[in-house]
């Protein structure tokens, strides 16, 4: 059993609510570097993690949208004829032409921050199949 990050913060106490949350469901969950990252606040890189194990993530990404930790469209997509989570953002010669243009006013220090659309169309690598969202 693998387990699996899925959330972190430099302060423990903000991970406490969402592993109550959890455990009250009947998900076992950890908190890993909790007291480390509490004596070196200072340290950015120090950061307290919540984990859980890799078979009960699907019930765990319903408790994250029922509690707003996560947003549904922050879900990987399925590919409905084969079940693979293997997709690629498919992008027209607008789109990427977008992006580049983006990339290129994100260099000036004093524009303000844009933010990309996403396409919604797909591209699954097992079966090959276009898939829209």
């Amino acid at each position: 059993m693998e387990l699996i990050t899925i959330k972190e913060s430099h302060y423990p106490a903000d991970l406490l609510i969402l592993k109550s949350k959890l455990e009250s469901e009947g998900i076992k969950c950890f908190l890993k570097d909790e007291l480390t990252s509490e004596i070196l606040t200072h340290i950015p890189s120090m950061s307290a993690k919540l984990q859980v194990f890799s078979q009960d993530l699907p019930k765990v990404k319903e408790i994250l949208i029922e509690t707003g930790e996560l947003e549904p469209d922050q879900i990987t997509p399925l590919c409905p004829y084969c079940g693979s989570d293997d997709l690629k953002m498919k992008l027209d010669f607008y789109e990427k032409f977008n992006l580049v243009i983006e990339m290129f006013k994100s260099l000036n220090i004093f524009s303000k921050p844009t933010t990309i659309k996403q396409s919604s169309v797909y591209i699954c690598k097992q079966c090959d199949k276009e898939l829209r969202f």
